[in-house]
């Protein structure tokens, strides 16, 4: 975050700040590298790349910084299709568990420009190829979402990841209607 902070200050030009906001983004599309490139990768570092991909997508939010934050949104479905592409012996909820943090953090920016493209670029690859694949549990990623009670986590802190105390932040409403949303989408 410290890249950041050096680009909000007031010490840097128009242009020498447009440039650190390009090596930021250029950064956080490291991590979809990493994840493609490599032939395998531990369960526990594919959780802590989506983990610092949450974390940085909520940080690039609460600065309203919409590009970088869709960067980080396509980064993680990037590693999504990657995951499916690479991994044969994958469970769906595998799967459904990379594509919940770009949803989440759609959820949490709540504008119908990030949504839209979220859609788009969801249903581009992602998600045909998912549902090919595990046609019975084409309605895990709404199940999942469903499941999530934002209260209980709230009464029941602390939160040893990241996932759970941005999810605390939530209201159930608004991820119930996401959810709808989501479904009527990309079923149609």
């Amino acid at each position: 975050m410290t890249l950041l902070q050096i680009q909000q200050s007031n010490e840097f030009d128009e242009k020498q700040k447009k440039d650190i906001l390009e090596d930021i983004g250029w950064i956080t599309s490291v991590y979809w590298r990493i994840y493609h490139y490599h032939k395998k990768i531990s369960r526990n570092y594919e959780m802590q790349i989506l983990e610092n991909l949450l974390r940085i997508g909520y940080e690039f939010n609460n600065l309203s910084l919409e590009d970088l934050l869709y960067d980080v949104i396509s980064n993680i479905i990037s590693i999504g299709e990657s995951f499916l592409e690479k991994k044969k012996d994958s469970h769906p909820s595998e799967l459904i568990d990379i594509i919940l943090k770009a949803t989440y953090l759609c959820i949490l920016n709540d504008s119908e420009e990030i949504t839209e493209k979220f859609l788009k670029r969801i249903k581009d690859r992602f998600w045909e190829n998912y549902c090919a694949k595990f046609q019975e549990h084409k309605d895990l990623l709404f199940e999942e979402l469903e499941k999530i009670d934002p209260e209980q986590l709230r009464l029941n802190p602390p939160h040893l990841v990241f996932e759970d105390q941005l999810l605390s932040e939530f209201e159930k409403e608004k991820i119930s209607k996401y959810s709808q949303k989501l479904k009527d989408e990309l079923e149609t």
